[in-house]
């Protein structure tokens, strides 16, 4: 963990939100133990996710942060074959 700290600025935080889904899907799979996200260089969005992982119990997973600099690993998706679509 970071020694970053999050706080909640109001209730409309998109990070609320997040907090809510994982409380009903916690009570709808009792069985989730951690979250995955795709936090690969902003430490911001790293530490908000793991806020709310801390506050549900859950561990935070984090596996593409600080993988490889950003042009190596959009490659690498590439070379796997990820395809994306990019909405407005």
């Amino acid at each position: 963990y970071t020694f970053l700290v999050y706080e909640q600025e109001d209730e409309d935080d998109e990070v609320e939100d997040l907090y809510q889904a994982l409380v009903l899907a916690k009570q709808s799979f009792p069985e989730i133990q951690a979250v995955s996200s795709g936090a690969i260089l902003s430490t911001y969005q790293r530490v908000r996710i793991e806020n709310v992982c801390c506050r549900l119990q859950l561990t935070s997973l984090s596996y593409l942060w600080r993988m490889d600099s950003q042009h190596a690993l959009l490659q690498r998706m590439l070379n796997d074959g990820m395809e994306a679509i990019l909405v407005k």
